[in-house]
């Protein structure tokens, strides 16, 4: 299973991208890994937004792809971002819960801007 979407910034941007996979995900990976997998793209998306210097006008693009692994990217127009390592911060904790709660993720950049990916089991 592949899918794109195109997610229009603003407050409704997460729950857009919530509901990208709950549309898509169900009956291919368990209910506990939909619940991680929603708050994982959640937070991937909240992050473009916030730094990745979009406007409102802005889409931010949504990948999801299922084979043995599910992969979830978000791909915003930013020049990227650096992960904040202050433990007393109050913002930037959503990359430290994907790298927990996912097998592995990263980031890269091109053209198009910069991609957060991540991957996890199915379940």
């Amino acid at each position: 299973m592949r899918a794109i979407y195109e997610i229009r910034v603003g407050m409704e941007g997460p729950a857009r991208a919530r509901h990208a996979v709950t549309g898509e995900l169900p009956g291919l990976v368990a209910p506990d890994t939909l619940d991680e997998l929603e708050l994982m793209v959640s937070e991937l998306v909240t992050n473009a937004m916030l730094y990745g210097e979009t406007e409102e006008s802005d889409t931010i693009t949504l990948r999801l792809r299922v084979n043995h692994l599910v992969r979830c990217e978000v791909v915003d127009h930013g020049l990227g971002f650096t992960v904040p390592d202050d433990l007393e911060a109050t913002r930037g904790r959503g990359l430290e819960l994907v790298d927990r709660l996912a097998e592995r993720w990263g980031v890269w950049h091109s053209t198009e801007g910069t991609h957060v990916w991540f991957e996890s089991t199915t379940g």
